[in-house]
């Protein structure tokens, strides 16, 4: 994860960000030919963080992880570090309350982050790796704990003048401009009580279709007619073919996929359903006016920038069709 040095004001909406804070996958992707065979293709090492599952420190940082996110529920709950019914007086505390939770907010989760890369590096390349996904589940309950105090965070910025916050706390003025961002994110949130039980059931619903979605569409492979013959690639290997300088082999891989995406389009069309009709329901009741605001928001893209960038994909489109 990239997302260590600063307090994590991108955990915001997690469930639609989740591919997008992950490595991409790469098991499908092809090494010097269109045929190279399966133990050619580049594989993952994450050596450097654990030996493996089963390895001492890997056991050791799930634990610690675990009871680092109890220890910081209970420091939330012992500050009172929630929204409040009025604004708030800046006093003598209060420095040194924002100083003690953000950096253990940063350190908890920046743990957090590692342990889930670390897993999800295996989980992403091989979907059918039991012991990687059985770990991934125990972990998602840890952090559907720690997404909430990121709302109630969020509500004790905003109960406070941003600027005399930042004067009082060393921690707050390092992250001002991501403290700004979670005070208007407050703008945007449900209860206290409704945001902890969405964190929980959100592991269970949209988070639960996700990993669906991505386990039936990495293991779905397909026949491609090369101008040599047929083979039987996996689709991200398929999927890979769209930037092969030749235009047969593109057009085969293009060919290949309208064939084989229809043999799972019912378990796929049903988590697209069900992960987009969540985000709309949650995105009405944090009050904002479209989903594709929030998601604007949570990636901290302006509107003018997104129609911009729409714009140039309009304009290209003829060109990507050629191609």
């Amino acid at each position: 994860s990239t997302r260590r040095a600063h307090v994590a004001v991108e955990r915001a909406d997690r469930a639609e960000r989740h591919d997008a804070r992950h490595p991409k996958r790469h098991d499908g992707e092809m090494a010097d030919s269109v045929t190279a065979p399966t133990d050619e293709l580049p594989r993952w090492s994450v050596a450097d963080v654990h030996e493996s599952f089963a390895s001492r420190s890997f056991l050791d940082a799930q634990e610690r992880v675990g009871a680092d996110v109890d220890r910081l529920v209970s420091l939330f709950d012992e500050h009172d570090v929630r929204g409040a019914d009025g604004a708030r007086t800046v006093d003598d505390t209060t420095g040194a309350t924002a100083d003690e939770v953000i950096a253990e907010f940063n350190r908890v989760s920046s743990d957090l982050d590692l342990l889930e890369a670390y897993v999800y590096a295996s989980v992403s390349t091989d979907s059918r790796d039991a012991t990687a996904q059985a770990i991934m589940s125990e972990i998602e309950p840890v952090e559907s704990k720690l997404r909430p105090l990121l709302a109630r965070l969020s509500d004790w910025v905003k109960s406070f003048d941003l600027d005399a916050l930042l004067e009082a706390s060393e921690q707050a003025a390092e992250h001002a401009g991501p403290l700004a961002r979670l005070a208007e994110r407050a703008d945007h949130q449900m209860s206290e009580s409704e945001e902890h039980l969405y964190a929980e059931l959100s592991a269970t619903g949209a988070g639960a279709w996700g990993r669906l979605q991505r386990e039936v569409t990495s293991q779905l492979s397909a026949e491609v007619q090369f101008p040599d013959g047929p083979q039987q690639l996996p689709m991200p290997a398929v999927r890979g073919l769209a930037t092969h300088a030749d235009t047969e082999v593109r057009r085969a891989g293009y060919e290949a996929e309208l064939v084989a995406w229809p043999t799972i389009e019912v378990p796929v069309a049903a988590a697209m359903n069900a992960i987009k009709g969540e985000a709309n329901t949650i995105n009405r009741r944090r009050n904002w006016a479209s989903p594709l605001d929030a998601s604007l928001f949570a990636n901290s893209v302006g509107r003018p920038t997104f129609d911009a960038m729409q714009a140039a994909v309009t304009d290209s489109l003829p060109d990507f069709r050629r191609w």
